[in-house]
């Protein structure tokens, strides 16, 4: 059979074999004739089918041109043959059928055809054994589509931005997916075949109409393997009871969803290690979610939370808490208990931090800014570790001189806050700021 590099010589006379003014076959040489045969095989243009001459003849153009990239990325390979190549971009292609010359590549594992026009997958799809990841993100399939090949070994499969209101009924064929992508689709819950998946560790549902988050929970139950879910952007207005169903959960992102009501139920996720509920509208945290001792990262920055529980400090094991862009007042001396590394407080309504903070012997990073702190917290300067200093646009006027002490610091920053040069406890600010530039401290604003 003859390859499509061959293809590159056909004129586009010989392509365009249909008349625009009568819109009867042209006559065409037997050499023309050839060449049309070629391109019928090669799938690209079928004048057979009544297709658009000249919209096949584009699609041609950009198969060919794919395939002559993949040649030159390995002429100079030390072996150059189809078995080196492993992975294959054919996204913004305009594609509407996946093109012959994929097939030979035998040892194909990722495919991309995001962004195209495509509606079904060929039965021929199976012929590429090895493959372990495809992205069909941004293309026409639905669910009236029943056929698929069965992809044993397929593990990852990107089916967000299509016109999917349910899982097709061919996702049971691919039992060993471990990571599925089902955002911007018309789903308004958790989708009723994803029981089929037992292998499934990641969900992926973001960029959804979520009304009916806690629905089909049921079925997701059955799932034991199923490690995450990120749902974010999702219209989802609440954290259902039913979450409970899920005691396997390590990670769930919700994030931008305006979230009000935030179950108890939560508690009995004790695997969980992170939660991102980053955009809500939550005023206040269940007691129950502080029995989620496993959490690592707790995320509730752009909520309008007014108080912190003094139950925070159950949550020994997370080392990054994230605050900024709420409401807050103050913080519980409790606070002081866990081992954080970084906190945000950016942006809420603080005028002092706790004394406890002195405990916090493992914090490298810490952001105050934009706070109504008017004095520099001094127990921070006793903590070796801390590495970046942030209390940008606050009421401090001071700048202690024990902050050369912090022998870690790598970074402080003070833009926006006004040093008063009359009191005498800044007298000594020109040489406080000398000897840290001098010590490779980053400073904003920066040194003249």
């Amino acid at each position: 059979m003859k390859t499509l590099g061959a293809l590159a010589l056909i004129s586009i006379s010989a392509v365009f074999a249909l008349n625009a003014q009568d819109k009867k076959p042209k006559q065409v040489n037997a050499t023309d004739a050839n060449h049309h045969q070629i391109i019928q095989k090669a799938g690209l243009i079928s004048i057979k089918h009544g297709k658009d001459s000249a919209s096949r003849y584009l699609e041609s153009q950009r198969i060919l041109e794919s395939e002559k990239r993949i040649r030159m990325r390995y002429k100079n390979h030390q072996h150059g043959s189809a078995a080196e190549v492993t992975e294959l971009d054919l996204s913004y292609r305009q594609l509407t059928a996946l093109p012959d010359f994929i097939f030979k590549y035998k040892n194909l594992k990722r495919l991309n055809l995001s962004q195209n026009r495509i509606s079904r997958l060929p039965g021929r799809l199976k012929k590429l054994k090895n493959l372990e990841y495809i992205n069909l993100s941004g293309n026409r399939l639905d669910t009236t589509v029943l056929k698929s090949p069965r992809l044993k070994n397929l593990k990852n499969l990107d089916l967000s931005w299509n016109d999917l209101a349910e899982l097709p009924q061919w996702i049971k064929k691919f039992k060993r997916i471990t990571a599925l992508d089902v955002g911007s689709n018309g789903f308004t819950c958790i989708p009723k075949r994803i029981k089929k998946l037992k292998s499934l560790k990641t969900l992926r549902i973001h960029l959804s109409d979520l009304t009916d988050f806690g629905k089909n929970f049921k079925y997701a139950r059955r799932l034991k393997s199923l490690r995450e879910i990120s749902a974010h952007h999702a219209g989802i207005r609440k954290i259902p009871d039913e979450i409970s169903m899920l005691p396997n959960l390590e990670h769930l992102t919700l994030s931008a969803n305006r979230i009000e009501y935030f179950s108890s139920h939560i508690g009995k996720l004790n695997k969980l290690k992170g939660l991102d509920l980053h955009g809500s509208a939550l005023a206040t945290l269940p007691d129950e979610l502080f029995f989620c001792t496993n959490l690592v990262s707790l995320d509730l920055q752009q909520n309008k939370l007014k108080r912190l529980p003094e139950g925070i400090s159950r949550l020994r094991k997370i080392s990054a808490l994230y605050l900024a862009h709420n409401e807050l007042e103050y913080l519980p001396e409790e606070i002081g208990d866990m081992d954080l590394e970084a906190i945000y407080l950016y942006n809420n309504k603080l005028t002092s931090l706790p004394e406890s903070f002195k405990n916090l012997s493992q914090l490298r990073y810490i952001r105050f800014d934009n706070n109504y702190i008017s004095e520099f917290p001094a127990q921070l300067l006793g903590l070796e570790n801390l590495t970046y200093i942030d209390f940008t646009n606050t009421d401090i006027t001071v700048l202690p001189e024990e902050i050369v002490n912090v022998k870690s610091l790598e970074l402080l920053a003070f833009k926006e806050v006004q040093i008063d040069p009359s009191n005498p406890l800044n007298d000594n600010y020109e040489t406080l700021i000398r000897t840290l530039h001098d010590r490779g401290v980053a400073l904003f604003p920066p040194r003249n």
